[in-house]
This record gives C-alpha cells, sequence and structure tokens, in this order.
C-alpha cells in the first residue's frame, strides 16, 4: 500500500483560497439590499474564524482516518507517541516509507515501527487516548447562566439529577453537587447571583451580600454542606463565562491542542485519492447561512418604507391634501383623477409622531420597570452594569426587561 498526503487548510488558508466562494454564497441569499453584501461577508470570515471551523470539521467528521507520527504529535501538542503504550501503531506497510529498517520489516509483512516518523496512526486511537470530548472542547461560552447539572457535565462530572426510569420520581446524589461545593469553596466557580456585578473582593461588598439574600430567599445556604440540600442546589444558576479553564485539559481529558496539517490516504483502484473539499464546502456553506440569517436577524425589522402604508401604492409626491392621485395614458398630457382622499396625508403625520422615541415608549404598554430600563439605557446612555447598580437589581433582571421592552416597541411599530 502506497499512502498519500491530502492536505488539511489551516482557517486563514481557506478564507483566502475560497474568498471568492464565500462571497457568492453570501450574496446568493440577497434579492435586496445588495450594499450590505460585503458588511455580512466580514461578519461571516469572522464568525468562521471565531468557531475555528477546519477543527470543528475535522474532529467531528474526519475522526477515522489516519495520520503519521509528526501530524499525531501535532494533534497531542508535542507529545512523544513512540514511548506511550497506550496508543496503538497500525501494523499497515506503507510502501511510501523508505527507511531501511522499514523495508526490512515490509518483507515480513509488518508495518514501521513506531519511532519511524512515517508510522501510521489512528485519529480515533489519539482522541480516546486525550479523552476528547467534542462538545465539552467547542463549548463556546456565551455569558449565560446554565443549571448546576449542566455546569457538571461540562466540566467533566456525572449530573446530580437523574431518573432511573419514566415512572420513578427524579432523583439526586448528592456526591456531584459536593463537587460544586468543592469548585465554591476554592473560588472557582461562583452561582450566578454573585457574578452579576464588579465584586470587591471584600466582605462588605453589597453586590455579594445581595446575592446572599437573594439565595437566602430560595432557602439555599452556601455556608452550609451541599450535599445536605441537593434539590436546593440543584435550582442554582452559573454564568457559563466561568467555564474557560475546565474545558480543556481539565483533569487529563480533552489533551487535543490542534488539527493536522495532513491525513494519509490510500489511492484507489485508478490511483485517485478520495479529496475533502466537498465535506468542508458543505460543512461551511452550513455555517455561512446560518449567519447570514442570523445577520438578517439583526437588521432592523421596520423601516420608513415598511411601515408606511400607501393607498394603493400610490406615492404621496403625486397628491396633495385634496387629491390623491392622478393617473394619464401615455404619451397625454392630460391627466385623470383616480380618486379623492383629504385625509391621504394622515399617515404620514402620525408615522413621524410614532418615530419619536418617547411617543413610541409611551404607546408601546411597557410596565413601569421596563419602561425605566430603556430609558435609561436607551436615551440616557447607561450601560447596563451602572443602571443594575443604581436600582439595585440583577443584571440578568436589567436585561430581561430591556429585551421584553425592545420587543414591544418592535411590535407597535409593525402594528402601525
Amino acid at each position: 500500500m502506497r499512502f498519500v498526503s491530502v492536505a488539511i487548510p489551516t482557517n486563514e488558508s481557506f478564507l483566502i483560497q475560497w474568498n471568492t466562494w464565500i462571497y457568492s454564497k453570501v450574496a446568493k441569499r440577497f434579492k435586496r439590499d445588495k450594499g450590505r453584501i460585503s458588511d455580512t461577508v466580514q461578519n461571516v470570515r469572522l464568525r468562521l474564524l471565531q468557531k475555528d471551523f477546519i477543527g470543528r470539521w475535522f474532529f467531528k467528521h474526519l475522526t477515522d482516518d489516519i495520520v503519521d507520527r509528526i501530524q499525531a504529535e501535532r494533534i497531542l501538542g508535542g507529545a512523544r507517541i513512540e514511548f506511550i503504550g497506550k496508543i496503538p501503531c497500525l501494523d499497515i506497510i506503507n510502501n511510501s516509507c523508505n527507511n531501511s529498517q522499514c523495508i526490512k520489516r515490509r518483507k515480513h509483512g509488518h508495518g514501521c515501527s513506531r519511532s519511524c516518523p512515517d508510522s501510521l496512526w489512528k485519529i480515533s486511537d489519539l482522541l480516546e487516548y486525550a479523552k476528547f470530548d467534542f462538545n465539552r472542547y467547542y463549548y463556546s461560552p456565551q455569558n449565560h447562566t446554565i443549571s448546576s447539572d449542566r455546569i457538571l457535565n461540562l466540566i467533566g462530572y456525572p449530573q446530580g439529577k437523574y431518573e432511573q426510569s419514566e415512572y420513578e420520581k427524579v432523583k439526586y446524589d448528592p456526591k456531584s453537587y459536593s463537587i460544586l461545593e468543592s469548585l465554591y469553596r476554592q473560588g472557582r466557580l461562583k452561582p450566578s447571583e454573585l457574578t452579576d456585578h464588579e465584586c470587591t473582593n471584600d466582605k462588605s461588598c453589597s453586590g455579594c451580600i445581595h446575592g446572599r439574600n437573594l439565595l437566602k430567599s430560595r432557602s439555599i445556604s452556601l455556608m452550609e454542606r451541599w450535599s445536605d440540600s441537593p434539590v436546593e442546589v440543584s435550582k442554582l444558576r452559573w454564568m457559563d463565562s466561568q467555564l474557560t479553564p475546565f474545558l480543556r485539559h481539565w483533569r487529563g481529558k480533552n489533551m487535543v491542542y490542534e488539527s493536522p496539517l495532513y491525513i494519509m490516504r490510500e489511492p484507489n483502484t485508478s490511483g485517485h485519492v478520495l479529496g475533502i473539499d466537498a465535506g468542508l464546502l458543505k460543512y461551511v456553506s452550513i455555517i455561512i447561512n446560518n449567519e447570514v440569517v442570523n445577520d438578517f436577524n439583526r437588521m432592523s425589522r421596520s423601516n420608513d418604507i415598511d411601515c408606511t402604508i400607501l393607498n394603493n401604492g400610490m406615492s404621496p409626491e403625486f397628491s396633495n391634501l385634496d387629491l390623491m392621485a392622478y393617473d394619464g395614458d401615455d404619451g397625454d398630457d392630460k391627466s385623470k383623477k383616480i380618486f379623492s382622499d383629504l385625509s391621504s396625508m394622515n399617515g404620514f403625520s402620525c408615522l413621524e409622531n410614532k418615530y419619536d422615541i418617547r411617543s413610541l415608549i409611551n404607546n408601546s404598554g411597557l410596565t413601569e420597570e421596563e419602561r425605566s430600563v430603556i430609558l435609561s439605557i436607551e436615551l440616557m446612555e447607561m450601560t447596563v452594569r451602572q443602571y443594575s447598580k443604581k436600582v439595585g437589581i440583577s443584571i440578568p433582571r436589567v436585561n430581561k426587561n430591556r429585551v421584553s421592552a425592545i420587543h414591544k416597541i418592535r411590535n407597535n411599530i409593525a402594528d402601525i
């Protein structure tokens, strides 16, 4: 067998090589407002780099492929795998190797030795040794709150809440929550009530005191043994931004550093080597489509034309306060009045009133709390954290009220 190397591009080299293709995939989704294509292309390129799309695709779809010793050590961060007995070396003959010792081994039907640079290793064996967990390795903290069981799962421990069968009640494992207690005592993880403010690291920190009072109101005491009250501990929420030190190389897991530069494949009967472009481009096109849709959703839902309702599509430039529109035949200088509408311009004056932000806020049915949040943050240019400190409520609650207010205002605009 003669194995041939198939190159795996890096994130940067792929974006350079397929720049025109990426632009065409983005432009294909635009039916109008094509001036935004360039901006969306930049957003797509940035999103691809943020996701490490080459690594995600490789470790999800090419784990059954083969690499040589040089690339195997690259995956494990330079570890000398020839001395790691837990990783088996494939006993496959590689006619591409010109090492004299390997040539002698081939005569006896054996592949290259473990120390040979051309020795072959299966990627799945490397990932099994590295205790690789794809979902944990590529989890992206979004600064959201997640449950206690989700936290345990992401740091590699069994969940505390489980069901033995659908007919039995939910049971709890106190030992799992003792792990969270230990990490809390060490200061590595804290509940969201204690992390939604700028802590002064002082016993008199007002944010910490407020957070403890919130937990106490839910019968959760951080001073007691957590294994004694697993039900209450399971209801705790945690900011996922604290997980960064635990997702990789934590407790000897996910010891993978990067994807290889090439893999080894055997040519088929016609001498051709199966490439990777088709699968990679399909995966990238899915990411591009999702990002373009997200970019559309980030655009303003309404503009002047979207909100304006014109009579039969007639523009006000063809009308005045008395006559709505005129019509005439081609080549005829005379025009004919179609219909009369004395209130034809009222819709535009109403539209101008609606676009006054204060009028929108007053007419959108906001609660007092939502109204205070939107006025302070959007009009007074106050940050969410500053408003949270001023009013004395948690940041997640401020964000919730702000999002609710924005949705109500948008719905009010859409109903005009």
